[in-house]
């Protein structure tokens, strides 16, 4: 019951494509791009055909925000699509982006959320590129264009001519068609006038001339060229008219009218219709014209039988079978649809289609056509089969919302079941289930078997199940049951004491057989919670508990907290203002020459002074740091701390030493650490051997090449790199070839058996031979004993680290070390007790800062008491102060007695434990804590709280 509690173990969600077990090639050899974004923007994952659009490498594109890619004008509205996006909205919208060579491109967007634990942790998107469409459109609207503008040209020119005066009267408009001014045209003959026709015309002007001169026809038109004086040959429909009212006097009347321009884009338009035509019949999208008034299609693409099939004499002549072919639930879509083109908007609308029993989906934009009043006679359309990309997202959704190794619902669709449960109003139980083994299969094993453990987990599970009931995978071999009909407690104990049978079978996995030990966690609706995220997350404390057994064992939840968990949701909240409330600091550690004691660098150990809990251990608030983002600005703080102290020493006169920060490989990963650490050194002036960074073995096992790429820039810096716990975690000869190491820290475990276990002594030998081959420098951490001095220096291990020296000490005081310069070695009581009557309790906080508060509770171990005081030992530093109130609970023949008190003072040993001094507040209760140490059987606080191993 006094054993420390294990944390569940988790899985980040992912938004790499190539994490998404089974369907890498599938996204690799989609015709289009395909990417991920995260919340903030940036692009996380891409096939190869983003790459190939944007003209750029995938390092030139991996991690960048989607907007650099954007025309800078559309970054506000594409912004808002983004934002849509992340409210939960499926959103489709075109925009131009910008090749790498400058060029612009339209593409047609699809963006989608991408739900873990039913939150959205950002999007994937499919793009098509849709240039070709626009500027067919664009052609086709500059075609209609100029053929509008080619029809209204006037151009009209004439003259008359008198026969019996053999006299030409031109008209102004007539000098203007050749180019010559009205006063050059005056007194022109006929001979001149037919020199200015063109040779090859001329015959036959002056033949129909010579039939209207006789009267053989009274008009005639005809096309012919006439030359302008600049501009060369003018084409132009020639009409001649006789008026012969007078017999005396004719007239004959020549007009002209000048189709040079109008040829010109005549030809011009047959030209484009021609090449327009050539892209309608090349292009996949269906492209077509429909008449509202008629309710014909006027025009179409090739794409248009492609995609329906159908040719357009059906449409035309059943207006009503466009209903027939549209699925019956998107009618009403293409109704609104229709509506809005009615009204003049331009309109995107997604429905579906069936074709010769197949089904199509079709997304279609249609652009309303206006007539000279400004009412809508028409719509231009272009439509695209997009039936690929809903089986897409529709095998994504499936993917998105099951696990790719067990095929079980996930934690999003396990939510959906209990909200549709809780919608019914019947009582439910939630289960969280965990095997506890998957970390040690992976370990052991490897990922392959630990992957077909979850699977052979998973199925063994199903069918050990009641009747109805519901299983997800909620992540490693995690799992969430839902028993819809188990409210009744004897039911409900029968069902999990039927799943703790689990941990005796045996599970066999490819070749190997395995035991788990089978943890459970129970939380009922509506007893516990109502609302689904409550009722989880509930379920998720009581097998927290349940987990802090020693055997498999199932645990109800209870509302109380016990005071670990109180004391962890406190520091977490805070956690996030200790910066800027300078709540923090530095302790530093020296590291010393293991024959003479002189100092020769230091470690930067991060403080906490919390205002209610008192001192902080960093193994208490850096996981919490390192689960949000708040370890970036703590890990800043400690290099900006750590250089300006050197900086401050320097000032001083001080001999300074090295001193290293220990780094979180979290860090390494956010922005550009290196630059980072330069800015620094180059702000206090610090010379770069000055520093060390310091990353633990197990922290380079994420095998990023940032992390290798940073430290390797750091490293030609000048600053020194420090493998920190070797021998710890997966010890590798590789990982000092590959990364820059300096320094390797011998872990801490050896040197506590180094004195009596051969095993660590001769590893630790081997350590010191291959860094000495390498180049490198050791340091032993941990060193508290003479005896392990005097091993160390017989391995020739130089440099020592731990308390046996100096404990880490406030940055006065190693100021006074530097003036030293030398320690000598002490030991020190190591805060074991030995084993003494002593009485288990427990423990818990009734009042803090004066307010009441109700937690549950924890294990102390009471070793000996006064009239006035109590001395205990717990795991848990509580803060002594005035304001906050205990309840100790004790057993006294077959009774539990509870006692009130204040604390008054705290010893931290060396061993984790904190002894603990109280003030009874009622002193009558001091005889009962008296009668219970009489009684008690000696104990030694190591093996209660189980820190054999520290």
């Amino acid at each position: 019951m006094f054993k420390r509690k294990s944390k569940p173990p988790g899985g980040p969600a992912t938004l790499d494509f190539n994490e998404f077990k089974g369907i890498a090639n599938f996204f690799e050899d989609h015709p289009d791009p395909v990417y991920s974004l995260n919340l903030e923007g940036h692009l996380v994952s891409f096939n190869k055909k983003v790459s190939l659009i944007l003209g750029a490498t995938e390092k030139e594109i991996l991690g960048q925000h989607y907007s650099l890619f954007l025309n800078p004008a559309e970054r506000t509205r594409i912004a808002g699509y983004f934002q849509r996006v992340l409210n939960g909205e499926t959103v489709h919208y075109n925009t131009y982006i910008r090749h790498k060579d400058g060029h612009v491109i339209m593409m047609a967007f699809t963006n989608i959320p991408i739900f873990h634990d039913h939150l959205i942790i950002g999007m994937y998107g499919v793009a098509r590129d849709i240039t070709k469409q626009t500027e067919l459109r664009q052609k086709y609207t500059h075609l209609k264009l100029k053929q509008t503008m080619t029809e209204e040209i006037p151009g009209v020119s004439f003259f008359d001519f008198y026969p019996a005066e053999d006299r030409l009267e031109f008209s102004a408009s007539f000098a203007n068609l050749l180019g010559l001014s009205e006063k050059r045209m005056e007194g022109m003959s006929n001979e001149e006038l037919m020199q200015r026709v063109h040779e090859d015309d001329r015959e036959l002007f002056l033949s129909n001339a010579a039939m209207l001169a006789t009267g053989d026809v009274d008009q005639f038109e005809i096309a012919l060229r006439i030359r302008h004086l600049h501009n060369g040959d003018q084409h132009v429909i020639c009409k001649a008219m006789l008026h012969n009212e007078n017999p005396e006097s004719p007239i004959i009347s020549y007009a002209f009218h000048n189709l040079t321009e109008l040829k010109v884009v005549t030809e011009e338009r047959d030209s484009e219709r021609q090449k327009l035509l050539e892209i309608y019949k090349t292009v996949n999208s269906a492209i077509y014209k429909k008449n509202l008034v008629t309710e014909e299609v006027e025009f179409y693409s090739k794409g248009f039988l492609d995609l329906f099939g159908i040719p357009t004499e059906r449409f035309n002549a059943d207006h009503a079978f466009w209903q027939k072919i549209i699925h019956q639930n998107d009618v009403p879509d293409l109704v609104r649809a229709h509506e809005r083109v009615v009204k003049g908007e331009v309109t995107q609308v997604i429905y579906r289609i069936r074709i010769n029993g197949q089904i199509k989906w079709v997304e279609e934009k249609r652009v309303p056509n206006f007539d000279e009043s400004g009412q809508v006679v028409a719509f231009q359309s272009v439509a695209n089969d997009i039936t690929l990309i809903k089986e897409q997202q529709q095998e994504i959704w499936k993917l998105a919302m099951h696990d790719p190794i067990t095929g079980l619902p996930n934690r999003t669709l396990l939510l959906e079941e209990i909200a549709r449960l809780t919608e019914l109003n019947h009582p439910f139980t939630v289960l969280s289930l965990s095997f506890n083994q998957l970390a040690e299969v992976n370990e052991t094993f490897g990922y392959e078997i630990g992957d077909a453990w979850m699977v052979t987990t998973s199925e063994i599970l199903q069918d050990t199940l009641p009747q109805g009931s519901y299983c997800g995978h909620l992540s490693g071999d995690q799992y969430i049951v839902i028993l819809p009909a188990f409210s009744d407690e004897n039911m409900l104990t029968k069902a999990c004491e039927k799943l703790l049978t689990l941990s005796k079978k045996r599970f066999v996995v490819q070749s190997y057989e395995l035991f788990s030990k089978v943890s459970v966690g129970v939380a009922r609706y509506p007893v516990d919670a109502v609302d689904p995220h409550t009722l989880l997350k509930n379920s998720y404390t009581a097998l927290s508990r349940a987990k802090g057994q020693e055997k498999s064992s199932y645990h109800l939840y209870s509302s109380n907290l016990d005071i670990e968990v109180f004391r962890r949701y406190q520091l977490e909240t805070d956690l996030r203002r200790a910066v800027s409330r300078d709540q923090l600091f530095l302790e530093y550690q020296p590291k010393v020459d293991s024959w003479t004691g002189k100092i020769v660098g230091a470690e930067a150990l991060i403080r906490w002074t919390h205002p209610e809990w008192g001192r902080i251990p960093p193994n208490d608030f850096i996981p919490l740091a390192e689960e949000s983002d708040v370890h970036i600005a703590i890990g800043d703080w400690v290099l900006v701390e750590a250089c300006r102290m050197l900086r401050q020493w320097i000032d001083d006169k001080k001999t300074v030493v090295p001193v290293s920060i220990n780094v979180s490989p979290k860090r390494l990963f956010y922005g550009d650490f290196a630059e980072v650490v330069a800015g620094v050194l180059r702000r206090y002036s610090i010379n770069p051997h000055l520093l060390e960074i310091e990353i633990s073995e197990t922290d380079i096992l994420y095998e990023n090449p940032k992390i290798n790429e940073t430290l390797h820039r750091i490293h030609l810096m000048g600053v020194k790199i420090s493998l920190d716990d070797f021998g710890k975690g997966y010890s590798s000869i590789s990982y000092l070839h590959r990364f820059p190491i300096d320094t390797i820290k011998i872990d801490r475990l050896f040197a506590t058996h180094i004195h009596d276990d051969k095993k660590s002594k001769s590893i630790v030998k081997s350590v010191l031979f291959m860094a000495k081959e390498f180049g490198m420098s050791v340091v032993a951490e941990g060193v508290e004993t003479l005896a392990q001095l005097d091993e160390f220096r017989e391995l020739e291990c130089g440099i020592i680290q731990g308390y046996l020296f100096s404990k880490p000490v406030p940055k006065d005081m190693f100021a006074v070390y530097l003036t030293q310069g030398v320690l000598q070695p002490i030991e020190t009581y190591n805060g074991g007790t030995g084993s003494t009557p002593s009485v288990e309790a427990e423990l818990t906080v009734t009042k803090l800062n004066a307010k009441e508060i109700h937690v549950g509770s924890s294990p102390v171990l009471v070793t000996k008491t006064n009239l006035k005081n109590v001395f205990f030992y717990s795991s848990i530093r509580l803060p002594v102060d005035k304001q906050i109130e205990l309840c100790l609970t004790l057993q006294l023949n077959q009774a539990n007695h509870q006692v009130r008190l204040t604390p008054v003072s705290i010893i931290e040993l060396d061993n984790g434990l904190f002894q603990y001094e109280a003030a009874y507040l009622e002193m009558a209760q001091a005889p009962l804590v008296i009668d219970a140490l009489q009684k008690a059987k000696k104990k030694d606080p190591v093996q209660v709280f189980d820190l054999s191993e520290s």
